[in-house]
């Protein structure tokens, strides 16, 4: 049996897997560098209990197959840590992290936030101390490889342009205690738009439409802010400790103002969660659209089998049960049953704000319509050309992930892999 190009490129072992240990707590952290594909790799750094090099290995990979879709052409990686966030040491663990892995962020790798690691509240300030001039600092000199005033130019916007408020949805603004930055809102609002364009171009539009989210942090609350402002009715969300479902829609600002830790649902008018293996309200409400925006492996077998959506819109990386070489049964099966959209096309969008930012072609720091219009342009794409090659709305995570990685492997035969010093 032929061996695919996705398959191919999993099973590939990494450029560069760095391991630390650190010295005054039982923390353990891995940086995985798949490639570095024309000079640099990027991906965030995520901090959890269970995180395991293979997991880091497998979003790595993820990675790469992102910046095939969202740019730059550069290789893929990631950071993990396996420790707990709510320790009062959390800060210190991820202080010493950054200053083992600073070399690397300093000429080739670029990172970000990620799970339980915020990038305005953590990553910036540490890296900014360490004299670090921005997270993706790695990226601008390995990748654009350009002089100090260019380099420099590209920092400030990187730094600036991050943090930039939002200002054009004032309902959102006005939440009592957030403030809505451009680098907050970009992946829900490519999650919610990437919904969007599914029902406006493969059936009777947005309008109705009935979602179910998993996760209610930065990315699942804000793409059922969009959501709910393109008409769609947002009638279940459940996070890892409660859930909370109403047929006729949820108030989503509400929620959102009521989140606690600014990332998990109120105790408040909410039902906890028992270690059910199908979240409750499967049976309780019908809907069309689920949305997975939490851990990684969440949806299983049962959740496939159970699910009454008929599309599902990747808002987590690497959503499906499997592992981190390649096995895509549980992903597969959806696929064939449903119109699953791709992580690393959905949730594309804090990795194409880094590249308009960092791209030295363009002279100017962008306004806020001019990122999100962009974003959606570069999500609106591959999905076309999915709809074009596959009117029946089903097999399109297998031959995304398939197309984006013929075209790596395209690259590694013109030379792409072998990277500058």
């Amino acid at each position: 049996m032929k061996i695919t190009h996705f398959e191919k490129f999993m099973k590939r072992e990494p450029l560069i897997t760095f391991e630390w240990h650190d010295d005054e707590t039982d923390a353990v952290g891995w940086t995985v560098i798949n490639s570095l594909r024309n000079g640099a790799a990027g991906g965030g750094t995520r901090m959890r209990p269970e995180v395991t090099k293979e997991e880091v290995r497998g979003l790595a990979k993820v990675m790469e197959l992102k910046f095939t879709v969202s740019g730059p052409k550069i290789g893929g990686a990631k950071s993990g840590i396996r420790f707990d966030p709510n320790s009062p040491y959390k800060r210190q663990v991820i202080e010493r992290w950054y200053k083992a892995v600073l070399p690397l962020l300093k000429t080739r790798y670029g990172t970000g936030g990620d799970m339980n690691i915020g990038l305005n509240d953590t990553v910036l300030p540490i890296l900014w101390s360490y004299g670090l001039g921005h997270p993706q600092e790695g990226i601008v000199r390995g990748h654009y490889r350009k002089n100090e005033l260019i380099t420099a130019e590209l920092l400030n916007r990187l730094r600036h342009g991050i943090t930039m408020h939002v200002h054009s949805f004032q309902d959102l603004a006005q939440i009592k205690g957030y403030t809505p930055t451009i680098g907050g809102i970009v992946t829900g609002y490519g999650v919610a738009f990437a919904t969007k364009w599914f029902y406006e171009n493969c059936s009777n539009g947005i309008e109705g439409k009935k979602v179910a989210i998993e996760g209610f942090g930065e990315v699942g609350a804000i793409a059922a802010y969009f959501l709910h402002r393109y008409g769609a009715k947002i009638v279940a969300v459940h996070d890892i400790h409660r859930w909370i479902a109403n047929d006729k829609g949820l108030p989503v600002l509400e929620l959102i103002a009521n989140r606690e830790d600014g990332r998990h649902l109120s105790k408040e008018n909410t039902h906890e969660r028992k270690n059910e293996t199908v979240p409750p309200y499967f049976k309780e409400v019908e809907f069309d659209v689920y949305i997975p925006a939490a851990i990684g492996e969440s949806i299983t077998q049962e959740i496939v089998h159970s699910l009454p959506a008929k599309l599902i819109v990747s808002g987590a990386n690497d959503p499906f049960l499997g592992d981190p070489y390649g096995n895509t049964t549980i992903r597969n099966e959806a696929d064939k049953k449903m119109t699953v959209i791709a992580d690393f096309i959905a949730n594309c969008g804090t990795a194409r704000l880094f590249g308009i930012l960092m791209d030295p072609s363009k002279p100017m720091m962008p306004t806020e319509q001019e990122i999100l219009k962009d974003l959606e342009n570069t999500i609106a794409l591959p999905l076309q050309q999915l709809k074009d090659k596959y009117p029946h709305l089903t097999g399109w995570a297998e031959a995304a992930f398939e197309h984006a990685a013929e075209e790596l492997e395209v690259a590694r035969e013109n030379g792409e892999y072998h990277y500058p010093y």
